[in-house]
């Protein structure tokens, strides 16, 4: 980021440390950026590189959570096989994205289910009511997004989904 923005994110960070607790800081780098990025805490913010736009659609769940209280659950959980397995989800997304459409679409669902059963050991996963409607209804994979336990869900479908579910697109897809 340049140095005004850099400076706004520090400030950012630190404010949502205060509510909260350890911020991972990706929803302000996310704020903060005109393109879609991959971020680690810790390091800059780098430009996703990607061959094509899946149909990827958020759902609000209608609950909210303490994201301090996600957090501290994953943090009591120490479960490092699980922060290993949401690591190798990440970089197939990442690989999927990079690919064609075509293989991208598989691998790109293989890491959404991979990073949602990581969800799911935490305790932070959504109903499997709400899980079977939106599958029955298309929906290819399913992943909380932040924290988990609430707020909304990733959804991926092969096509745009049905308008019913009021779902939110990612980006446009043409």
């Amino acid at each position: 980021f340049r140095s005004e923005i850099a400076d706004s994110f520090a400030l950012a960070l630190e404010i949502e440390n205060i509510f909260h607790g350890k911020s991972s800081g990706i929803d302000i780098a996310c704020v903060l950026a005109s393109e879609p990025i991959c971020y680690r805490r810790g390091a800059p913010a780098e430009e996703l590189q990607m061959n094509w736009l899946p149909h990827l659609y958020l759902f609000d769940t209608g609950l909210r959570s303490a994201t301090k209280d996600c957090v501290a659950k994953v943090e009591r959980a120490q479960r490092t096989d699980l922060d290993e397995r949401m690591l190798v989800a990440v970089q197939k997304a990442r690989h999927a994205l990079r690919s064609d459409s075509k293989r991208g679409f598989g691998e790109l669902r293989e890491a959404l289910q991979l990073a949602a059963s990581c969800f799911e050991e935490w305790g932070l996963g959504p109903s499997s009511a709400l899980v079977k409607k939106l599958e029955e209804a298309g929906a290819a994979a399913i992943k909380p997004t932040g924290s988990g336990g609430g707020g909304y869900l990733l959804t991926l479908w092969e096509k745009a989904p049905p308008a019913e579910f009021g779902l939110i697109p990612v980006w446009e897809n043409s």
